[in-house]
């Protein structure tokens, strides 16, 4: 066995059909490094592997918790480093397989330890936001936390409360209390795979398309049925935020076209994520590849790398 094999890659950049093929040459199982595959009921939103490839190669962390469970990244890295030890036990390679560089973090004991929380005050700066709203509080937060706002999308209404929160607990920016960086405690082989820009947005084009075919519509109102808004963590997420307004508006041409916008801003956020791995090797996908022959050259290349 080699130590954990991580792909990681954009959005809609073609990682899942390279990594069953990379899995089954390595002896590998993989583990799901999606912020959103890891919900039940998120399958086509999430572009989460269908039954038949989670037949052909057994995943973990994937539909496996309720839609509505407030999921941290603390939680995922104790879920994933479970499966690491499960999967090893076994005596198979791990592959680790994803876009979230927050999830690969925890998955690899990167995360600081546990910050403080108080709910008196995470309920106060709810009760701001519904008042002065999100953009005010994001704004405040650049004022005393500049780089943790640059960090964080003004829209992100979880990861600016949580910081304002660690603040008024602390008296220090979340920037300061988060040392750990990209450093990690357990050693990885990092390969990054990528697109030509024209190429990729192409593909998140299409990808968008084929998840309102697919049902993408659908499966919101399921959720919807299930007593979940726009203020469960998981409907945030792009593609489900975009449905939800499409159910108010109707505009099925808008629907699409911001599904398509908002999976570019957070593709362009991955890669700017990425760029931070000094360590990771880049490789480049161009068009329809083989598969098999591309998961051929990974194995070589993930062999290689130093730790």
């Amino acid at each position: 066995m080699i130590e954990p094999m991580v792909l990681l890659g954009p959005t809609a950049a073609g990682k899942t059909d390279v990594s069953l093929d990379l899995a089954e040459q390595m002896n590998a199982e993989i583990i799901s490094l999606d912020s959103r595959q890891i919900f039940k009921g998120l399958e086509i939103g999430s572009a989460a592997p269908t039954k038949e490839q989670q037949e052909r190669i057994t995943h973990h962390l994937v539909s496996c918790i309720e839609p509505s469970h407030p999921m941290s990244a603390g939680e995922f890295g104790r879920l994933a480093q479970a499966a690491i030890a499960e999967i090893k036990g076994r005596g198979k390679n791990v592959l680790m397989v994803g876009g979230s560089g927050l999830y690969l973090r925890a998955a690899l004991g990167g995360l600081d330890d546990e910050l403080p929380k108080d709910v008196e005050s995470r309920a106060k700066l709810h009760e701001r936001m519904e008042t002065e709203g999100l953009k005010a509080l994001h704004e405040e937060l650049a004022e005393i936390d500049p780089k943790s706002a640059e960090r964080i999308s003004p829209g992100d209404s979880h990861r600016v409360l949580r910081a304002l929160e660690l603040y008024v607990i602390t008296g220090k920016p979340a920037s300061q209390l988060r040392t750990k960086g990209r450093r990690t405690d357990i050693p990885s082989r990092v390969v990054i795979l990528h697109r030509d820009l024209e190429d990729l947005e192409e593909r998140i084009e299409q990808r968008a398309e084929n998840m309102v075919k697919a049902g993408l519509e659908q499966e919101v109102r399921a959720l919807v049925d299930q007593g979940l808004t726009l203020e469960t963590p998981v409907m945030r997420s792009v593609g489900y935020r975009e449905t939800l307004d499409y159910f108010e508006h109707k505009d099925a041409d808008q629907w699409v076209r911001k599904i398509v916008t908002g999976t570019r801003r957070y593709a362009k956020r991955q890669r700017t994520w990425f760029r931070g791995l000094t360590h990771a090797h880049w490789f480049l996908l161009e068009g329809s590849e083989d598969t098999q022959a591309t998961a051929e050259e990974l194995g070589e290349i993930f062999e290689q790398l130093e730790l």
